[in-house]
């Protein structure tokens, strides 16, 4: 019964990169589909086997944060809003607590990644043929059917880190496959024109030098190739007008509105002056920002978002999720602390330019973080795999 509620749960990863492609009339997306099937076969074996993981307190944390974006309901500008977001958070907070109870071993929490990264796989794929029949997400742009570029770029750079850290650990056609995923996701992350994507990816494969004493010497010409490969296949495949878009981040950054951002930031903290404390309520940042500037938008900035949703404490709470996770990436050994300080990395990048403090995808990252830290061999134990003088999957790991 375990194994089949891991599976369940190893689809619910699987589906998260192909979230919007696949949406179901009166249901939702497929994660949220698969997520209803996962959450109750999950649940029927935890009742059945009695084994219940005490919560780590990077989890407790979250749950405190959770609770108090359902009582801003009580205070909520837009009290139908704050229930779309509730519910959403909920299920999040679920996925996280669900990844900590089924993936205890190294090995289980290995699949969990390899999930991730074989539907970007797939959603790459999907972008690729979108670009090659100019089905545009917005103009000029691409991504996969129902994804929105930026978003779309996010959830392929997580992808980069995961893979590489896969291909080091992995063996045979499984390491192959995790070095493919490299040259792909660059061409679909440039593809979507995005410039906080484009950053982040060149973040993100900050990976590739860092953990290169980690590597045989075989190894290390196939990292330099894989580098190469991106390079030469985006310049030759990527269109101009791409580069066009890119080239223009030092001067949005220094002279521009990056975006349209400061607008929208100033226009924020306005709101935030407004509400200080406990805020407008989870989720209504858009609708709340519609009637300063007269038309709704997202406030591309996830620090700020709960800021203005759940004030200061909402953010103190938050801020806290991220202290004690990045606290346990100190605790892991060298290999996987410098993947998860990368993945940290990129995520704070684009949580500055994205709203994703909500997304199925940031906690499932914090989820995996978490059994990350906590991975042991026998699977009734809850230690840390901290550091400590027990060998990597492979001697020169450690």
């Amino acid at each position: 019964m375990n194994k089949v509620a891991f599976s369940a749960l190893w689809l619910l990863v699987f589906s998260i990169p192909l979230a919007n492609v696949f949406v179901f009339e009166g249901v939702g997306t497929i994660t949220r589909t698969i997520g209803i099937f996962a959450f109750g076969i999950c649940a029927l074996t935890l009742v059945m086997t009695g084994r219940i993981r005490p919560l780590p307190v990077p989890l407790l944390i979250s749950a405190a944060f959770i609770w108090w974006a359902i009582l801003s309901f009580f205070w909520s500008d837009a009290p139908q809003l704050t229930l779309q977001r509730i519910w959403t958070y909920a299920q999040a907070l679920v996925m996280a607590w669900l990844i900590w109870q089924f993936t205890v071993t190294q090995s289980r929490q290995k699949a969990l990644m390899q999930a991730y990264v074989l539907g970007a796989f797939l959603s790459v794929a999907l972008a690729i043929i979108s670009y090659l029949s100019g089905q545009e997400a917005t103009y000029s742009r691409y991504a996969a059917p129902g994804f929105n570029p930026n978003d779309f770029g996010f959830i392929l750079c997580f992808g980069v880190p995961l893979s590489w850290y896969l291909s080091i650990t992995g063996r045979g056609w499984v390491g192959w496959v995790n070095r493919l995923y490299l040259p792909a996701a660059i061409i679909a992350i440039l593809l979507t024109a995005s410039r906080t994507a484009f950053m982040m990816a060149l973040l993100a494969m900050i990976v590739i030098p860092w953990t290169l004493s980690s590597l045989r010497s075989w190894e290390k010409v196939v990292a330099v190739c894989s580098v190469l490969v991106c390079i030469v296949l985006a310049w030759c495949f990527v269109p101009h007008y791409v580069w066009e878009r890119l080239v223009t981040i030092p001067s949005e950054v220094t002279q521009g509105t990056l975006g349209f951002r400061r607008n929208i930031w100033e226009a924020g903290f306005a709101l935030v002056y407004a509400q200080p404390i406990v805020g407008a309520g989870a989720g209504t940042f858009t609708w709340v920002i519609a009637q300063v500037i007269g038309t709704e938008t997202d406030a591309h900035n996830t620090f700020l978002a709960i800021l203005a949703d759940n004030g200061i404490i909402g953010l103190v709470l938050f801020c806290f999720i991220g202290i004690s996770a990045f606290f346990l990436v100190l605790r892991m050994r060298p290999l996987e602390r410098k993947v998860w300080l990368t993945l940290l990395g990129v995520w704070s990048l684009g949580a500055f330019f994205m709203t994703c403090g909500h997304k199925h995808w940031t906690w499932l990252l914090f989820g995996l973080l978490v059994t990350q830290a906590y991975a042991v061999s026998n699977p009734h134990s809850t230690g840390y795999i901290a550091k400590d003088n027990a060998p990597a999957a492979r001697g020169k790991h450690v």
